[in-house]
């Protein structure tokens, strides 16, 4: 699973800084990673094709990931509030990503786990996305309920986004 050609290139040495976040964030992004997980006292995890790997060899420290965090969210009260096991929410401003932080266990301190998750600034098209024929039949029914429902990781909301393009682009519906 791990492929050291997906390592990220220009990994600090020393310190993340904020621009070596964001460049990294952009970089993954452009590699077509999904997900991206920073966590304290871990190398920085992405997940490509519905697979996790590393793609950093050294630990991010909480100092690290609260500096970043702050920068991001101009907040500079965020080590609190995450500390305070209440989530964070940001999203990028040249690509979108839903970002939840929440604290958690560091050794003997309090630590902070961040993931960001692309959103992509268009939804795919129904046809793009490989689905059976017989479900997209039913996605748009004149009534009734459709539910969507899976583990996580497994298309729901991109499929529900789809879903709503279609409808949109397709007109005549509420």
């Amino acid at each position: 699973m791990f492929d050291a050609a997906e390592m990220y290139p220009r990994e600090p040495r020393i310190r993340w800084e904020t621009d070596n976040l964001n460049d990294m964030l952009l970089w993954a992004t452009g590699s077509g990673m999904s997900d991206i997980q920073l966590c304290s006292g871990q190398p920085v995890w992405v997940r490509k094709d519905g697979v996790w790997q590393r793609i950093t060899t050294r630990p991010i420290t909480t100092d690290e990931l609260l500096a970043g965090l702050e920068r991001l969210t101009r907040n500079n009260s965020v080590a609190a509030y995450i500390k305070s096991s209440q989530d964070e929410e940001t999203r990028g401003v040249r690509r979108r990503f839903r970002g939840n932080a929440g604290a958690v266990a560091d050794g003997y301190s309090t630590g902070v786990k961040i993931v960001f998750r692309t959103i992509p600034s268009m939804p795919p098209r129904l046809e793009e996305l490989g689905v059976e024929q017989s479900i997209l039949d039913h996605a748009t029914p004149e009534n009734g309920l459709v539910l969507v429902t899976g583990v996580m990781g497994s298309g729901k909301t991109t499929l529900l986004a789809a879903i709503l393009r279609h409808i949109i682009e397709k007109g005549g519906r509420n």
